[in-house]
């Protein structure tokens, strides 16, 4: 029982400390796990993570609730109901580009950029293009997900802009 107490107090002084140091030193953004893995700019592995998240009948047991908040970080409030989403990575366009991920259910298609530290020179007019041919009758509708804001003279094709913080 007497190392128990000793224990607790230890733990409630490292965590006093923590809170001091963090309110001492602002943070102009807060690292991602990524960062904190050592793999921040690898899209390829984002990538993989996030469609594990989106595929709303996943393991995680979130179901679409991780694409309904993301959709909406983007500016949108589409009517999505309980629709069971596909997450589909690498998806080759008729041109030959690839597509990050695209998220697919009964009514509506997301075609998703993911740019972590490389410019945005995909052709995102041909992502879409694509995307309303093979889902025809679907609402389709394309985010750009980056560290922060694309340049303002960069035409994004209808794309929504989400960043990582938002």
């Amino acid at each position: 029982d007497r190392k128990a107490k000793t224990r607790s107090m230890m733990y409630g002084n490292v965590l006093k400390s923590y809170v001091a140091l963090k309110h001492k030193s602002p943070q102009t953004r807060r690292p991602t796990v990524f960062e904190i893995c050592g793999y921040s700019h690898y899209e390829n592995i984002v990538s993989n993570v996030l469609a594990f998240f989106f595929a709303s009948d996943g393991a995680h047991g979130l179901g679409a609730t991780i694409v309904h908040e993301f959709v909406r970080s983007a500016g949108k409030v589409p009517q999505m109901g309980d629709d069971i989403w596909a997450a589909e990575r690498e998806v080759r366009t008729k041109t030959g580009k690839l597509i990050d991920i695209m998220l697919v259910s009964d009514e509506n298609v997301i075609v998703v950029e993911n740019k972590l530290w490389a410019p945005l020179y995909n052709d995102l007019d041909d992502y879409m293009t694509f995307a309303q041919d093979r889902h025809d009758g679907k609402t389709v509708w394309g985010i750009l997900l980056c560290l922060q804001n694309p340049p303002r003279d960069i035409c994004l094709h209808g794309f929504e802009v989400v960043t990582y913080d938002a």
